[in-house]
């Protein structure tokens, strides 16, 4: 939606300060206009397949056409700003329960420090590139990948080249000849948050603001060629998407990726400028449609439907960052109303943004270059394959795929072959011991990351085969598409690159036929890094203690010592219990491969500590009912006293029953005296490991007649407090484990 002119925008937020005293409370952030239009309608699925005269003569197409299933996006009328976009999806159309998520009644990713300050779309309609951005800066500020006060990225570049031909040649070449004719004017007439999705996927964007600064652009100005794939310093992998009506569904999308970018119709006469607040319950018969598009970031189930103009059936309020700037609303924020009827009946789609560093992968490949919506369907046992040639480096990783799903609940298993024969994606050399599996929650992108090491030397191809485990599952794929008044996508394809194996007919179609591609991506690094060398462990040997072990390494390239985090990372396996744990070694950066390292945790025992607050004796023990029974008459539990091994050199155990005092000692010989004095031997108490780890401090009260003279302890301040009030320090007794 069209921001309103900066004049009435000004007053407008001079109102809104002087009226907002019982507002209720927000913390920082931004927002937008007001607009009218015919929303979009409902998918629409057709049961013939494809409708293209250039196979319609084909018997194996025919059969295909028969079968397979078809479910298409579909569009309104571009006005103001947004052009109302309903995508394909496939859903059973029933919001999860509360309990499945673990929702709360109240939720706002402000407050969690996600959401960065509110920009202002000022006069331009890209309301939708803004609200894309923000979801997008939000999703990489939770996951940790950007700070929150210094990320930044551009509006204009990614409307930008969303809306105009390709002006420089894909990396990798598979979306050359791909373009798209925009009739209008990228900076006034609007788009969408479905285009903005397919250009993010496409690696176009996201920048940084600096690069392409808002307000240094206007309806006029050409982009430079270079800003459209490598100016990108964080790069689209993963997007899920639902109807906004599935409100459950949309809230756990928002907790778990920090926003979603939606839409709304926005027409001020349901504005509530005190409370901040949006409701419409009437729309003329709903000639009026959604015509702006925001970004959801959080909810609250017990806002009061009295703080609306208009009030709605229930409470309960979605919190929205809008893109007119942190003057309007609160700093940017304002409450809509769960039942706004054009949100609540309309097919409004809110999508999710998932975004990484954009060194996380060298190369992206893909035949994709539209933003088209249409699917075709799948039942179990078909596959959907894209072949490709390896061709940026001399030798190149196969990190992970990525494919879209227009069906929620898809069940998929990936397997990927080396050097396919021709039209044949699954011959050639298995390169995964075990497929991939997984089931999709959400219709969207989804990254696959392989569970192999999958290497390509330059000019190798491959095929990424998707295969379906379930029935009625549609797929996305890219095709032409022609709207006389808006726009064109043409999307180049060619024969042997896209493909659907049909079991039922057990054959396999090239999708060029029908002018399509299945969106089917996969990302790679280049290898002409160094492989790491060597690791070495400090230990190789620990007790357990339940706390997570953690041996340094130090690791090699060659001579070289490497930096961690800088040159490699560690991580650890099965390193809390007893047994044989492991140190994973991965190169980072310019360095490459990977290096496990094992080490034993032997099992250890914990020795209790308690006090008799009668006769002022510390008492230690392995055995947990002589602890509880002591407790039973009165002895103070004071936890855990130190870990102790279970072989080692033993330590021993006397009382004297006369003074009803125990004593623990290593020395044999003092066990003997003692015994030969009348004390009563008890055995062996615990082992002191032979590695001597955790020194166990003995001290003596030399003003003590009866029980409790000696005292042992793993605490060094404590052993010194006792000394300084006049214990005798007896040095080191025995060693537990640290």
């Amino acid at each position: 939606m069209r921001k309103m002119n900066r004049l009435f925008a000004t007053l407008m937020s001079t109102a809104l300060i002087l009226g907002s005293v019982n507002a209720a409370p927000f913390l920082t952030v931004n927002a937008e206009g007001s607009y009218s239009e015919e929303d979009g309608a409902e998918g629409n699925y057709e049961d013939n397949g494809y409708l293209n005269e250039k196979i319609a003569d084909a018997d194996d197409y025919a059969r295909y056409r028969e079968t397979v299933k078809r479910v298409s996006g579909e569009r309104g009328t571009p006005n103001n700003g947004y052009i109302p976009y309903h995508p394909p999806i496939v859903t059973s159309g029933e919001d999860a329960d509360e309990e499945v998520y673990g929702l709360e009644p109240y939720y706002n990713s402000v407050d969690e420090g996600f959401i960065t300050t509110a920009k202002d779309q000022d006069d331009s309609g890209m309301c939708w590139a803004f609200a894309t951005v923000a979801a997008s800066e939000a999703n990489l500020v939770k996951n940790k990948i950007a700070d929150v006060s210094k990320v930044d990225l551009s509006e204009i570049q990614l409307a930008y080249f969303t809306y105009h031909p390709r002006t420089a040649d894909d990396p990798v070449g598979g979306l050359n000849g791909d373009n798209v004719t925009y009739k209008g004017n990228y900076y006034d007439d609007g788009g969408n948050e479905w285009f903005t999705m397919m250009s993010l996927s496409q690696w176009v964007g996201l920048a940084d603001e600096s690069v392409a600064p808002f307000n240094d652009y206007d309806a006029e100005s050409v982009l430079p060629a270079e800003l459209e794939y490598d100016a990108a310093i964080y790069k689209l992998t993963n997007g899920r998407y639902t109807d906004m009506t599935q409100i459950n569904r949309v809230k756990n999308l928002v907790k778990t990726y920090g926003a979603v970018v939606g839409s709304m119709g926005y027409y001020s006469r349901y504005y509530d400028s005190a409370n901040h607040s949006y409701y419409g319950d009437n729309y003329n018969d709903f000639t009026e449609g959604p015509n702006h598009a925001i970004t959801v970031v959080g909810w609250d189930d017990n806002y009061s439907k009295s703080n609306f103009k208009v009030e709605p059936p229930e409470d309960g309020a979605w919190i929205v960052k809008n893109s007119w700037g942190s003057y309007w609303g609160s700093n940017g924020l304002f409450y809509l109303s769960y039942y706004d009827e054009i949100v609540n009946d309309r097919d409004i789609t809110a999508i999710a943004y998932i975004c990484e560093d954009g060194d996380t992968y060298d190369n992206n490949y893909q035949y994709d270059g539209g933003q088209e919506s249409d699917s075709f369907m799948a039942n179990k046992g078909d596959y959907i394959a894209n072949i490709f040639t390896a061709k940026m480096s001399s030798c190149e990783k196969l990190e992970a795929v990525d494919a879209f799903f227009i069906s929620e609940n898809v069940s998929y298993s990936v397997q990927v072959y080396l050097n396919p024969d021709e039209g044949d994606p699954t011959s050639g050399t298995r390169m995964l011991g075990t497929p991939v599996t997984g089931t999709t929650d959400y219709a969207g992108w989804y990254k696959i990351p392989l569970n192999d090491e999958v290497y390509l030397n330059k000019g190798d191809k491959y095929s990424v085969v998707i295969t379906f485990e379930s029935d009625d599952a549609y797929y996305g794929i890219d095709t032409d598409f022609i709207e006389d008044w808006w726009y064109t996508f043409d999307v180049t394809c060619h024969p042997g690159e896209s493909f659907h194996y049909l079991a039922s007919e057990n054959t396999v179609f090239d999708l060029e036929q029908n002018d399509a591609v299945a969106r089917i991506k996969a990302f790679t690094t280049d290898v002409d890094r160094k492989y790491i060398t060597s690791v070495t462990l400090d230990r190789d040997t620990y007790y357990c203690n339940n706390t997570a072990r953690r041996p340094g390494v130090t690791v090699k390239y060659n001579d070289k010592k490497l930096t961690l985090k800088k040159d490699y990372t560690v991580s650890y396996k099965n390193n809390v219990k007893a047994g044989t744990a492991t140190v994973i070694v991965k190169g980072h950066g310019k360095y490459e491969g990977t290096i496990t390292k094992s080490f034993k945790i032997l099992p250890s025992k914990v020795v209790y500590r308690l006090y008799n607050p009668n006769s002022g004796e510390h008492f230690y023990t392995l055995s947990e009912p002589e602890r509880n029974n002591l407790i039973s008459v009165g002895w103070r539990n004071e936890g855990i006293g130190w870990y102790s091994s279970t072989d080692g050199d033993p330590v021993y155990r006397v009382y004297n029953k006369n003074a009803g005092d125990h004593h623990y000692t290593l020395s044999k010989a003092e066990i003997d005296n003692l015994v030969s004095l009348g004390w009563t031997y008890e055995g062996i108490a615990w082992y002191s490991p032979k590695e001597k780890l955790q020194p166990l401090y003995r001290v003596y009260n030399p003003n003590c007649t009866g029980a409790g003279s000696h005292h042992y302890t793993v605490s060094l301040p404590e052993k010194e407090t006792l000394v300084l009030v006049g214990w005798k320090d007896e040095g080191i007794g025995w060693y537990g484990i640290n």
